[in-house]
């Protein structure tokens, strides 16, 4: 992955780029995102973002009563988040070595977060780790041959794409990805009101056997 604090500075930046991600975000793809959420939602589910960036959507369920942690290694992210909702239980950490015991949450979700990596498997087994049995993991990442990877590989040609190099995922890894990390009811979508630009996916933890 790109430096630890590069996505902090995102946050900060006002280029065209920036804006514009940040833009479409808030007036029209989070709502697809809450949305995909609510329907893999019970009432009381403890919440876990991990690489929450801003952390806008998981701040609207804190606000309906859910019991949500934000945790990302950045500063600035996370001071967004507590700018954003003061009670927020935000926690600095590396996603690939989260301070949380086994089996703690209910759902671990992200969106935009497991393509920077090099190794997204080590990225989700984490993520998988600290979800409970029978919970539920919910990603949300970049669809390969999207208009965002168009733009992407145009730009990158030309040295101006600012954020990390990333992948973008055909339906096919994801489901390889979360299949090797022994995921059970793996769904995954590409819904046409998310203007095809990322794959949704939702999966549950196994329930490990009980002892003979």
């Amino acid at each position: 992955m790109a430096e630890k604090n590069k996505w902090g500075e995102f946050f900060q930046k006002k280029g065209f780029l920036s804006l514009f991600i940040i833009y479409l975000d808030r007036i029209y793809f989070s709502k697809r995102v809450k949305n995909f959420l609510v329907k893999n939602l019970k009432e009381g589910d403890s919440i876990l973002e991990p690489g929450c960036g801003s952390g806008y959507v998981s701040i609207q369920f804190a606000k309906e009563g859910y019991n949500v942690t934000f945790l990302d290694n950045s500063d600035i992210a996370l001071k967004l988040v507590k700018e954003q909702y003061p009670k927020a239980n935000t926690i600095k950490a590396d996603i690939n070595k989260m301070p949380f015991r086994s089996s703690t949450f209910d759902l671990t979700w992200n969106y935009g977060v497991i393509e920077h990596f090099d190794n997204p498997e080590k990225v989700v087994k984490e993520m998988i780790r600290v979800t409970k049995e029978q919970g539920k993991l919910i990603l949300v990442v970049p669809a390969y041959m999207s208009l965002m990877h168009f733009l992407y590989k145009i730009l990158n040609a030309f040295n101006l794409w600012t954020i990390d190099k990333q992948i973008f995922f055909k339906k096919s890894e994801l489901k390889s990805l979360l299949k090797k990390a022994d995921l059970d009811k793996i769904e995954i979508s590409r819904p046409i009101l998310s203007l095809g630009l990322s794959l949704f996916a939702s999966a549950t933890k196994k329930q490990q056997e009980s002892p003979k």
